[in-house]
């Protein structure tokens, strides 16, 4: 029991006070000397430890049919893609813009990212494109005959018109170059005219560039690969 201190004792002088009898305690229990006193405790003893255990347990039921489908969710390929917001703007324009004109042929318009676009100078691009292709011209007559005919054909098939020399050149207007690829080893088409839509004005904007894509029309490869 805790008390008041009534005297303290050098260690020169426990030894005087010692009488015969000792006690040795277990481990972390003090040991017991008899000394003139009486018996005395000395020694270490064990920190008072409270030792808190908390056990929980949780029990989940779930069925095999569950699991199961729940797998098959996961790997199933969906029927229904969501449509992006880029392709939605693109099937509006498509449907507000269709119509015939007086020879029967469907009519849309382009399918701009932005309205109007903005293409600046594309004129000189195309000139020269032009100039490059007259060249080439002098040097093979067979080109140029070709080329002719295939020009002569889309005016006379409507595809394209001719333009003047006070057309437009502002922001609206893009004039697209082309060029042709001679193929003498050809059985079916010698000469191929590709329309580059991808050339850039001096604002580095391109035509393919203003326009919407639109939604993918080939059926997915992952379908395709099940279905075989």
């Amino acid at each position: 029991m805790p008390g008041s201190i009534d005297i303290l004792l050098g260690a020169e002088s426990f030894v005087s006070v010692l009488r015969n009898g000792r006690r040795t305690g277990t481990h972390w229990e003090p040991d017991v000397f008899n000394t003139v006193f009486g018996w005395v405790l000395m020694g270490s003893v064990s920190p008072s430890l409270q030792v808190q255990s908390l056990h929980s347990f949780v029990t989940t039921l779930e069925s095999i049919d569950a699991s199961v489908e729940r797998f098959w969710k996961l790997e199933e390929v969906p029927e229904h893609v969501p449509i992006s917001e880029e392709n939605r703007r693109y099937r509006e324009i498509v449907d507000k813009t269709t119509c015939r004109d007086h020879s029967g042929r469907f009519v849309v318009s382009y399918p701009f990212t932005s309205h109007p676009p903005s293409f600046v100078d594309s004129r000189p691009i195309a000139v020269n494109r032009l100039r490059a292709l007259e060249r080439r011209f002098k040097l093979d007559p067979e080109l140029r005959k070709g080329y002719n005919a295939f020009l002569q054909d889309y005016l006379d098939s409507g595809h394209m018109e001719v333009a003047d020399q006070t057309s437009s050149s502002d922001g609206c207007v893009y004039y697209m170059p082309h060029h042709g690829v001679y193929k003498l080893d050809s059985t079916t088409t010698k000469l191929r005219v590709v329309f580059n839509a991808s050339s850039k004005c001096p604002n580095s904007i391109s035509l393919n560039d203003t326009l919407l894509s639109g939604p993918k029309l080939q059926p997915d490869i992952i379908a395709l690969l099940i279905r075989f």
